[in-house]
């Protein structure tokens, strides 16, 4: 009787860690989306199977991510700081942030002369979005090769900088 018992309990208990382990399964991924864009942006980042394609934006001379951007304002800054070097004295470096306007004219040369100056001149707005869909990708191995493919697209919101 006492090992009909256990024999009835272990049969119990292996039908509930195997109900279990396919309801994980089943579910799977945070959100229920199989580690889709419910995730957050921070998980995002920690998944080595996992590379967001964020575009870069043109701050004072230099291409920085849009995730590497927040706001001040109806300005656009860099979260970290900078490295900037001293225009008369190239050995002194000190780190700053960037700083620009959202929304922006620029003037750009549009037709060069043979000896490249510029002949004529065109002027045209940038606007630095406030939000966008970012194209995450994911990681496919296959042997020795690697492949990203894409997996989902995230909304992505500039927020006010710390």
């Amino acid at each position: 009787m006492k090992a009909l018992l256990m024999t009835h309990f272990f049969i119990m208990l292996f039908a509930l860690i195997t109900s279990a382990h396919a309801q994980t399964r089943v579910v799977g991924g945070i959100g229920g989306d199989n580690g889709g864009p419910k995730q957050s942006w921070q998980d995002i980042y920690k998944n080595p199977n996992l590379k967001p394609i964020f575009p870069t934006h043109n701050i004072k001379g230099r291409d920085i991510r849009f995730n590497h951007l927040c706001l001040v304002g109806e300005r656009v800054r860099t979260k970290y700081k900078q490295a900037i070097t001293n225009e008369k004295d190239f050995s002194k470096i000190t780190y700053d942030y960037l700083t620009v306007d959202r929304v922006r004219e620029i003037e750009e040369c549009a037709n060069y002369a043979y000896d490249g100056i510029c002949i004529e001149w065109r002027n045209f707005t940038i606007e630095i979005p406030l939000h966008s869909s970012i194209e995450v990708k994911k990681k496919i191995s296959e042997g020795d090769t690697t492949v990203w493919e894409h997996a989902f697209d995230k909304e992505f919101e500039l927020k006010g900088c710390d």
